[in-house]
């Protein structure tokens, strides 16, 4: 009798010492399968269904080939020639979609029924004109069913103010077919700025309407993308004999802007914004390069970048240069550059005027004969950098003429000396009335 009560106060024991299963791995492996659903979806819908955002580009003899704006083979080919194959593969792959991923497919097209039918409708209208010869429609915006009223009437009054822009806006309802939520900013946007659509649609279709798909996304913050068209206007102009430099660059940046994801989209449409002039001498394939290369710096070191672009003066080039030279210094440790930076926006806030960039007058040149690097190689702790920075604002503040480069150099041999900061301040101005503080101290 002990023994089995023995045994069964040792069962008891170990049942209350036992571990809970944990639900938190259950709950995970849940998660990754659906997550692995929706990129399976996703990874469909690219593979058999990109060309439902397209559109078909009619030829003067009649024929036509289907445009793919935001599908290219490396950003150089944008049309797809369609057969019945391709249409049997797309309905067989609507269908597995449909069946097979009932939880995922939401997620990605929103309401599957509406998305189906529109899907539907297309492959029918091109099925009949490739095997029974019968025309395509110019537009679809007469669909009542797939656009609404407010749509369609934004549509027919842009096409009746402006019409000269019928190709971009036939281009639009097919592109916007399927998910039209988007066509209310992109209608807006041309009306308010018909004339550089109109350019660049008689120049590059495919550009304008990949324009029109960051504008659907960003909405106003797109507005320094459509500044650039205008700059790339007046720079290209439209005779066939000038250069086409600028041209090309202004596509591959677009294109370049829609393959993006919203974060880097984002700052590279921001750092669009605080670089762009309206001078006829802006450097637009500068500013790609540069901000292809800003976008993937360290966000807090974007920032400070953004914040300083901000506070100078908008002059033409300015700007521009500044943003390729911080750019060109990001190769400085991240800490040591937003020392310099923090300096940098202090001086420029407390001077307030052009003469206290002397130091830096070639920038807008895209020169790059200036303190900086000796600033940030030699100040020692870097923290102390914008101590340089309040010294030459001191200066700055009591002197009629700017400072040069390697006046600013030789700030920081005079405060290592350790004397105070009034004392440091009285010898730099009794150095620079000597004409003595641009040689070595």
């Amino acid at each position: 009798m002990l023994d089995v009560c023995g045994q069964l106060a040792l069962t008891n024991r170990a049942m209350l010492h036992t571990p809970k299963i944990s639900t938190e791995p259950r709950k995970q492996r849940k998660g990754q399968r659906k997550a692995a659903g929706v990129a399976s979806a996703r990874r469909l819908l690219k593979d058999h269904l990109g060309w439902i955002g397209g559109f078909p580009r009619f030829t003067h003899t009649g024929e036509w080939q289907w445009m793919m704006p935001l599908e290219a083979d490396h950003g150089k080919r944008f049309s797809k020639r369609l057969t019945p194959t391709h249409l049997s593969k797309t309905d067989r792959t609507v269908q597995k979609l449909v069946r097979d991923f009932p939880r995922a497919l939401p997620k990605l097209v929103g309401d599957v029924n509406v998305w189906e039918r529109r899907v539907q409708s297309l492959i029918t209208w091109v099925k009949l004109t490739i095997l029974e010869h019968q025309p395509l429609p110019s537009h679809l915006f007469s669909d009542g069913s797939t656009y609404s009223t407010a749509i369609r009437q934004q549509a027919l009054r842009c096409e009746t103010e402006h019409p000269k822009l019928v190709s971009l806006l036939s281009a639009l309802s097919w592109v916007y077919y399927i998910d039209s939520q988007p066509l209310a900013k992109i209608l807006h946007s041309i009306t308010c700025n018909p004339q550089a659509y109109f350019h660049w649609q008689q120049r590059h279709l495919i550009t304008t309407l990949q324009v029109c798909h960051l504008v659907g996304i960003e909405g106003q913050k797109t507005d320094s993308i459509l500044h650039l068209l205008k700059e790339g206007i007046s720079q290209v102009g439209l005779e066939e004999n000038t250069s086409h430099e600028t041209d090309r660059e202004l596509k591959a940046f677009v294109f370049w802007l829609t393959q993006q994801d919203s974060g880097i989209r984002k700052h590279a449409v921001k750092f669009v914004t605080l670089a762009s002039s309206t001078s006829r001498e802006f450097a637009i394939t500068e500013l790609f390069t540069t901000i292809q290369a800003l976008v993937l710096l360290p966000s807090q070191l974007q920032s400070a970048i953004a914040r300083t672009i901000t506070l100078l003066p908008s002059q033409p080039a300015l700007r521009l240069g500044f943003l390729i030279h911080f750019q060109n210094l990001s190769t400085e440790s991240t800490r040591t550059l937003v020392h310099f930076l923090s300096g940098f926006q202090e001086y420029v806030t407390a001077s307030n005027d052009t003469k206290a960039l002397t130091p830096w007058g070639n920038i807008a040149q895209y020169r790059w004969s200036n303190p900086d690097r000796f600033l940030l190689h030699n100040v020692k702790p870097t923290s102390m950098i914008p101590d340089v920075f309040r010294l030459l604002s001191q200066i700055h503040d009591r002197e009629e003429r700017g400072l040069d480069d390697e006046e600013v150099e030789n700030l920081w041999p005079l405060m290592k000396l350790g004397f105070t900061e009034e004392w440091t301040l009285a010898i730099a101005l009794r150095l620079r009335k000597s004409n003595l503080l641009e040689h070595s101290v």
